[in-house]
């Protein structure tokens, strides 16, 4: 799959039992998942937290911090009860950009870690306006 646009917000994507969607969890460095995996969590009303290579044990420990204190919507406490953010490891990222939250039609690129700025774009984007299915924990 092609895309205009790095890391890809919208697009494309697999839907496979077991692997696309992705189930929501923190993605170890050791495993590199394409868009075409976690685009169709964009689709429902996920944040997906992006990272080049093997940051330091400290940042993906706060990567989990988001996902933990990311306030879900309403209706995904409702229906999930958890929020709709996930983690994982995109090396295909411009060169300077470590660190990217995408959601559906949305990014935010990082050239270092900031978890302020990622942890709000998770809590204003998921499940936000432009979500095409937001019914999919």
């Amino acid at each position: 799959i092609e895309y205009d646009y790095c890391p890809p917000a919208s697009g494309s994507h697999y839907n496979i039992g077991g692997r696309a969607p992705l189930t929501r969890q923190f993605y170890p460095p050791t495993t590199e998942l394409g868009p075409g995996n976690w685009i169709h969590n964009l689709e429902h009303g996920y944040a997906v937290l992006l990272y080049r290579g093997e940051p330091s044990a400290e940042v993906q420990q706060q990567l989990q911090d988001i996902m933990a204190e990311a306030v879900p919507t309403e209706a995904s406490a409702e229906k999930c009860g958890y929020s709709k953010v996930i983690a994982a490891r995109f090396d295909g990222m411009e060169p300077g950009i470590d660190f990217a939250a995408v959601a559906w039609d949305r990014a935010l690129l990082l050239e270092q870690f900031d978890k302020e700025q990622l942890l709000a774009f998770a809590n204003q984007w998921q499940d936000g306006p432009q979500t095409p299915e937001a019914d999919l924990c």
